[in-house]
């Protein structure tokens, strides 16, 4: 955007300086042209770049509750096993369950609470609960309230996108509330 703003600045000075010059009229005109052009170019770039972010978002909270879904399924498989054989947990569901809690981590931080029936318990952001036992909530996106482009994370009716840490989701989260929205209202603002 800086050449094209020194340009058209460069254009009407040279108006400014030569007022009845056709020629230095026409260059005015080009550069004014251009810099709206380059105004709308960078506009929908920015666009484009939210249409991906609010993908990349759905995308992550799908996988979040798809894993969520399967650990609540362990957690049921081996709570059912470990009151079958007393004491004794299922090893290769044990292992399972920590691959499912590593994925899911790595969409977003989570802590997790260990059970007394060999199951375990996932929170999410300020303490939500994402995985109890054998049940789940489920993760989604929705419209902010003042802009339809704006996605916030929902857990059971709560926004909570401001909670999220760690990972992927929270990832996106940053990059567009820090990086992508900014640009956007200084270009808005220009």
């Amino acid at each position: 955007l800086s050449p094209a703003l020194k340009s058209f600045f460069n254009a009407a000075n040279g108006v400014a300086n030569d007022p009845s010059s056709i020629p230095a009229r026409q260059v005015l005109t080009s550069e004014a042209a251009s810099l709206s052009q380059q105004f709308n170019r960078l506009s929908s770039k920015f666009d484009e770049l939210r249409n991906q972010t609010n993908s990349q978002m759905q995308g992550t909270v799908d996988d979040i509750n798809l894993y969520a879904e399967s650990l609540a399924t362990l957690n049921s498989k081996i709570a059912t096993s470990a009151n079958r054989s007393g004491n004794q947990l299922p090893n290769d569901l044990l292992d399972q369950r920590d691959v499912l809690i590593n994925k899911i981590s790595e969409k977003v931080s989570i802590s997790t609470i260990p059970q007394e029936d060999g199951s375990i318990n996932v929170f999410i952001g300020k303490g939500q609960a994402l995985v109890l036992g054998a049940n789940t909530s489920k993760l989604s996106l929705a419209d902010s309230s003042t802009d339809s482009g704006h996605k916030e994370v929902v857990l059971g009716g709560q926004q909570i996108s401001k909670d999220i840490t760690g990972g992927e989701l929270s990832g996106a989260l940053k990059f567009r509330d820090q990086i992508l929205e900014p640009a956007q209202n200084q270009l808005g603002q220009i």
